[in-house]
């Protein structure tokens, strides 16, 4: 088997990526759009930023600071799908600008849409990112990025295409995360609270 297997649009993923604080505040992810790929035997999920040159760098990176703050890496990896390679280029070094002095734990990847291939975004078009990879030395086909999340036994009574591997749409309240109690209160991987009542909840749509 190989192909997408769940996909949330950005309505959705603002719906369901949302943690509620003991202080009261809420921190939430509002990705253009997260899903699943599955191929051999591999479950890659992730949260997805489509870039399309409208948005500064400054925008582009700041974004990081809220993924750290969610337990993003309990529900997939972080894509960004860049327009052009120069602007890869550009968000890799800003990147690492942005994130000098912290510990992050979330999986980021780029790739550019100009540099063209046959499997299109499932073929070998990303690039890891750390701190001291910058500069794109290795590109890898989708199916061979990090696996992050639970996975989902496959469901046959979906309303929606490719929602196959979602997360239970019967329960609005499902805690489907791994060490759900943990939460983030900057990018300094401090703990905000360790209240037990601090659970992160994933509603679906009904």
């Amino acid at each position: 088997m190989a192909g997408l297997t769940h996909w949330w649009s950005e309505r959705q993923c603002a719906d369901c990526f949302r943690l509620e604080l003991y202080s009261g505040e809420t921190v939430g992810l509002r990705p253009d759009s997260y899903g699943c790929w599955e191929q051999h035997d591999r479950a890659v999920r992730f949260f997805l930023e489509y870039d399309t040159g409208t948005e500064s760098l400054t925008i582009l990176t700041a974004k990081i600071a809220t993924y750290q703050r969610f337990p993003t890496d309990e529900f997939g990896i972080l894509l960004f799908s860049l327009h052009s390679s120069r602007r890869e280029t550009a968000l890799r070094a800003a990147l690492g600008r942005a994130v000098s002095g912290y510990l992050l734990d979330i999986t980021i990847v780029t790739m550019a849409r100009d540099d063209a291939h046959l499997e299109g975004p499932a073929g070998p078009v990303w690039a890891p990112w750390t701190p001291h990879s910058e500069t794109v030395t290795q590109r890898v086909h989708l199916a061979d990025l990090p696996e992050r999340g639970p996975r989902i036994a496959h469901r046959t009574d979906t309303r929606q295409p490719y929602n196959e591997a979602a997360f239970d749409a019967n329960n609005r309240h499902a805690r489907v995360v791994l060490d759900s109690n943990r939460v983030r209160t900057d990018a300094t991987h401090q703990t905000a609270s360790s209240d037990p009542s601090e659970q992160i909840i994933i509603e679906t749509d009904s």
